[in-house]
Formats: structure tokens, C-alpha cells, sequence
């Protein structure tokens, strides 16, 4: 089934977060490398504005840009280590996937009978270190080279994909989520934010009339 939309999507504060194919589709996919070259993913100081398409929200008078993008209120810059080249590599050619979904096949009844919820599974339920280098092996034989400080340094992110597509599998596709989003910064940040109710509705507000 394919769902399709033309629709325009609107942040609560009343900014359309379509970005606009003025120059074209071309232009259009290259947004977000163009981004990445500016500096704007890195530093919110590289971001511009122009100031012949601003607005003002109707209820609270915040002040909102047009021109394509959405300036977050809390800014955290992208994260692109050269250290996770080595994951990506295996990620894209789905070795990782490929062998989370054939270990669940191999395990499934012993890891529900273990772990009969995803509580237990979430507390209890460790990714070995054999399975590690057996993802490994696997790129090797796929011509994806071994990089030992790469793997070092992504393994904890690693065997956190690799957890929570089991959890996904066999749990929810909820699961997931609260696995691999456990630890992530803009998650914890905007949870930090909602859940401070006086914090939440201060964003809303312009200072700025």
C-alpha cells in the first residue's frame, strides 16, 4: 500500500515546514548537503535569515522565517564524526540488518522464553561481543575492510541498533524507539522541555512584539 500526500505540514507556532521547489527539483535534493556545507547543521550562528519574509504568529507573536527550513528553538548540532564511516559502510551495505534478522530467525523462541516482555528484554538482554565480530566477518567477506578504532568507537552504538531491531522484531515497533533513541541528545533535550510545563509554554511566547 502507498500512501501519498500533497499536503503542507504546520509547526504549532504556525511555520509551514515544506521547503519550496522554487529552483527546482534538482536544488531540492541538494538542500540538505548544501546545509551540511554552509555550517548550519553545526552552528546555529551560520543559519540566515532574511528579513523580507518574516512573520508574526497570530496568538503569541513569535516571530517565524519563511525561505524553507525550521530554526529550532533549542539548537543542537549535528553530530559527524569521521570515527562512524566504518558503521555506516556496513549499515549501508545491510550487514547489520541482514544479520539482526537472520540471529532473531535462529533465536526468537529462546529470547521470548528468556525474555517473555520487552521490560526483562530492555534490563537484562546484552549484545555479545561474538555477535559484534561476526558482523564484522561478515563485511570482510563483502570486501567492507575492518577499521578497529571506527568499530571502538561506534561499538556501543552498534550493539544498540543491533538490540533494538531484535526488540522490534519480536516486541513492537515501539520498541525500537525507546531503544535506539534511548541516549539521543535532541530526545533527551526535548523531553527535558516538555515535560517543564512553565519551560514549554515560555517558547511559545515572543519577546518580541
Amino acid at each position: 500500500m502507498v500512501r501519498l500526500t500533497t499536503a503542507h505540514y504546520y509547526t504549532p507556532s504556525g511555520r509551514c515546514i515544506q521547503k519550496p521547489y522554487d529552483e527546482g527539483v534538482s536544488e531540492y535534493r541538494k538542500d540538505y548537503e548544501n546545509r551540511i556545507l554552509s555550517g548550519e547543521m553545526f552552528n546555529a550562528d551560520s543559519i540566515i535569515f532574511s528579513d523580507s519574509i518574516t512573520y508574526k504568529t497570530l496568538l503569541n507573536g513569535r516571530t517565524v522565517h519563511g525561505g524553507g527550513g525550521v530554526m529550532p528553538d533549542i539548537f543542537i548540532p549535528l553530530d559527524t564524526s569521521v570515527h562512524y564511516s566504518y558503521i555506516n559502510k556496513l549499515r549501508r551495505n545491510n550487514i547489520i540488518y541482514n544479520f539482526a534478522l537472520e540471529y532473531i530467525d535462529q533465536n526468537r523462541n529462546e529470547i521470548k522464553s528468556k525474555y517473555p516482555d520487552f521490560k526483562d528484554f530492555n534490563a537484562k538482554y546484552e549484545i555479545s561481543e561474538k555477535m559484534i565480530s561476526d558482523i564484522v566477518e561478515t563485511g570482510i567477506k563483502d570486501g567492507i575492510e575492518k577499521n578497529e578504532e571506527s568499530l571502538l568507537f561506534g561499538k556501543a552504538d552498534l550493539k544498540k541498533e543491533i538490540k533494538a531491531i531484535i526488540a522490534r522484531d519480536i516486541y513492537s515497533r515501539d520498541d525500537f524507539y525507546k531503544i535506539y533513541y534511548n541516549d539521543d541528545e535532541a530526545v533527551i533535550e526535548a523531553l527535558r522541555v516538555i515535560e517543564n510545563q512553565k519551560n514549554y509554554n515560555n517558547l511559545l511566547v515572543s519577546t518580541q512584539h
